[in-house]
Formats: C-alpha cells, sequence, structure tokens
C-alpha cells in the first residue's frame, strides 16, 4: 500500500483486500478491518442519507480515523513499528479458522 485512503468508499476497498488477505492466510489480524468495515459502511449510508448536521466533515473523520488502523496494519505487514496499542493487538494473532467461521 503506497497511499492511504481518501474517501470514505476507498476505505472500504482496502478493509475488503486486508480481510480477503487475512482470511486467505487464515489469520485474525483482519478482525478490527472487519468490524470496521461494517461499521464504515453504516457511516456511509448515514452520510448519503443526510443524517449527519456536517455529512463530509463525517466523512473526513471516518477516513481518519479508518487510516490510523490501516496504516498500522501495512506497517506491522512490513516489519515496521506500530504504536503499542496496534503492536499488542497484531501480535496476538493466531492461526486458525477463525475467519472462516465469520
Amino acid at each position: 500500500m503506497e497511499t492511504l485512503p481518501t474517501t470514505i468508499d476507498e476505505v472500504l476497498d482496502t478493509l475488503d483486500k486486508i480481510i480477503n488477505e487475512t482470511i486467505a492466510e487464515n489469520n485474525s489480524l483482519g478482525i478490527f478491518a472487519y468490524v470496521y468495515r461494517r461499521t464504515t459502511a453504516e457511516i456511509k449510508q448515514a452520510i448519503i442519507e443526510k443524517r449527519f448536521d456536517d455529512n463530509p466533515r463525517m466523512e473526513r473523520f471516518d477516513v481518519l480515523f479508518a487510516n490510523l488502523y490501516i496504516k498500522a496494519y501495512f506497517d506491522y505487514k512490513k516489519g515496521k513499528d506500530t504504536s503499542e496499542a496496534w503492536e499488542l493487538s497484531f501480535n496476538t494473532k493466531t492461526n486458525h479458522s477463525l475467519l472462516c467461521n465469520i
């Protein structure tokens, strides 16, 4: 990943890629991606329905928040340092069929 998403649709696409990659690898690194993808899809629908006071601001917030995880995920995969919170989360990955049952 060279650039981070700049729109909510790009966030959804990136999260889908992470989810698919972690399922293929049979590990649980993508659990947060799965949960956040569902949340982001709901936020996108609420933006479409104009349910927020400032819909463009909400999209920017969603993208910025998602990028915290996305950057950490790809940094971790490249062996780069991540924050302590993400490091702890990523280091607890296990190789089992957990994701196959979602």
